[in-house]
This record gives C-alpha cells, sequence and structure tokens, in this order.
C-alpha cells in the first residue's frame, strides 16, 4: 500500500472514530482546565488591581509578566512545585491515553469508555517502561548537539553569518534527531500493542530495524503528517493574527477559533497513529512477521 493510500484511509478512519474523537477533545480541555486554574487566578488577583489589564486586552501586556514576576515572586516559587507535579501527571496521563487510543485503532473497535480504560490500563505499565527506555536515545541526541555546537563554535570563529548558519544546522539536526527518536518509538508502542509484546528493549530494537529497512517509507508519512500540522498551525495563526483582542466579542471569538484548533489538533493525531498502524501492517516486509512471532514463547512466560 502506497504512502499517499495509506494517508487517505488514515482520514477516512479519522471520521469512523467521531466519538473517540470529541471523547480526547472533552479530556483534554477538562485537563487545561483544571491546570490552569490555579495559575490564572493569581494573574486574576494581581490584574484586578493592575492598569496592565488594559494593555493586554489591547495585545500589549508583555510588561505585565515583568510584573507578575517581581510583584509575586513567592508565588511563581510555589507554582514551580505545582507545575512540576502537574507535568508529571500530564505525562502520565498522556502515556495512558495514548494506550487506549492505539488500542481501540489497532482492533478497530467502536469507542467504548470500558474498553478504553481497560486497554490503556492493561498497556499503561509497558509504554511507561518504553518511555523511561526512550530517554538515553534523547540524551544522546543533546549529547550530539552539544558536541557539534563546539566543532561550529571552532569553525565558524567571530564570523556572525556563520554563527548563525551553523546553529540554524546543529538545531535542524536536533530537531531531526528528536522527531526520528519519537517516530521509532511509537512504532514501538503500535508493536507491543498490535503484538501484545511485554519486552520493551528487544521490541524497540526490533523496531528500529524495521524502520531503517523501510526509512523512505516511514519517514515519507512521518513528514505528511508533520506538514499537515504545520498547514493547520499556519492556518491557525493567521487567524488570530486577525483578531484584535480589544473587546468580549473578539476575546469569545479567539476562544471558539482555539478550541477548532485543538479538536483538529487532536484529529491529527488520531491520523498519525491510524497511518503508523496501516504501515506497520501493510509494509511490504516478508520478516516483519518472524520478527515479532520468534520470541512469542518468551512473552507467554512473562508475568
Amino acid at each position: 500500500m502506497g504512502i499517499w493510500k495509506i494517508f487517505i484511509r488514515s482520514i477516512k478512519t479519522l471520521f469512523q472514530h467521531k466519538r473517540l474523537w470529541v471523547f480526547l477533545f472533552l479530556v483534554e480541555l477538562i485537563i487545561a482546565l483544571i491546570l490552569i486554574n490555579p495559575i490564572s487566578s493569581q494573574f486574576n488577583e494581581m490584574f484586578s488591581n493592575s492598569l496592565s489589564a488594559d494593555t493586554i486586552l489591547q495585545g500589549q501586556g508583555t510588561n505585565s509578566i515583568f510584573e507578575f514576576m517581581v510583584h509575586k515572586a513567592e508565588i511563581i516559587a510555589v507554582q514551580q512545585k505545582f507545575i512540576l507535579l502537574a507535568g508529571l501527571v500530564y505525562l502520565l496521563l498522556t502515556i495512558f491515553f495514548n494506550a487506549g487510543i492505539i488500542t481501540n485503532l489497532v482492533e478497530k473497535k467502536n469507542f467504548q469508555a470500558a474498553f478504553f480504560f481497560q486497554s490503556a490500563g492493561h498497556f499503561l505499565g509497558r509504554l511507561l517502561r518504553l518511555f523511561l527506555w526512550s530517554l538515553p536515545f534523547y540524551l544522546i541526541a543533546l549529547i550530539l548537539y552539544s558536541i557539534l555546537s563546539k566543532v561550529f563554535k571552532l569553525i565558524s570563529g567571530e564570523s556572525e553569518p556563520l554563527i548563525f548558519i551553523f546553529f540554524m544546522v546543529n538545531l535542524l539536526i536536533l530537531v531531526f534527531l528528536f522527531l526520528f527518536i519519537k517516530m521509532v518509538f511509537d512504532y514501538t508502542k503500535i508493536a507491543m500493542i498490535t503484538e501484545d509484546k511485554r519486552r520493551v528493549i528487544i521490541t524497540n530494537f526490533k523496531t528500529w530495524k524495521f524502520v531503517l529497512k523501510n526509512k523512505w517509507k516511514t519517514l515519507s508519512l512521518f513528514y505528511l503528517i508533520i506538514l499537515l500540522l504545520i498547514i493547520l498551525s499556519v492556518i491557525y495563526l493567521a487567524l488570530c493574527s486577525l483578531l484584535h483582542i480589544s473587546t468580549w466579542v473578539a476575546i469569545i471569538l479567539l476562544f471558539i477559533l482555539q478550541q477548532l484548533f485543538i479538536f483538529s489538533r487532536i484529529g491529527i493525531k488520531l491520523i498519525y497513529f491510524s497511518s503508523l498502524i496501516f504501515l506497520f501492517q501493510n509494509v511490504e516486509e516478508p520478516l516483519l512477521k518472524a520478527w515479532y512471532k520468534d520470541d512469542s514463547y518468551v512473552d507467554k512466560m512473562i508475568p
């Protein structure tokens, strides 16, 4: 199956999972409201007696951030712990919901809350171990970025144009590596759930082999979806720039636009996972099934 056929099929699959799409949007909205409320209440407390509130409504409220940092330093110290805790909770929830999403798409089931949460809980431990296993790979990418920075600095010397060019090149390399690692580990999630694998490291190594042997297909499909996300983001930012936040009507319109963007972004996430699943299941690789069956007897022995 060609890349375009997989991409189009993934879009069709999205509309076959409309209930899952709406459910994920509502969950993200609820989580955002829960996490944003403590911080926004502190801003409201300060801005209710601050002249900077008017400038924010006029789109000129950059200095208010510094005002908040100066006058509410003690709040920031407390909020740091809250933000750290909230980040960890959000990370755990993301892993949990990704397990439910992939299972629903693999099983081609209509959304049912009981099945979604049951499958998410079933694979949560494995995907959490997979996340921990992914950290050294990101660390290696950062180390490589640091080494290249020093090399480029020696080459560029005091030339500002060369410094800028090498910085952008190094940054692009880092972004590429991060995205590539993410793609590989997303295929590992799919492999673990599709084949019900328990051994994280071995499955990941086999997935690296799968991705590298099919690098043209995997990268083409991945960046096609990245392009879709970029187009959506550009449209969203362009529409936001047309709104002058000076009236309550504009604020309401901006809120609606933001929710539409989030809803669309979740749709792209479902398209992304669907396309990876289709490619994984339909790739022209004769050894694919053998890779994931040769250790099946061991998986059965692992509780």
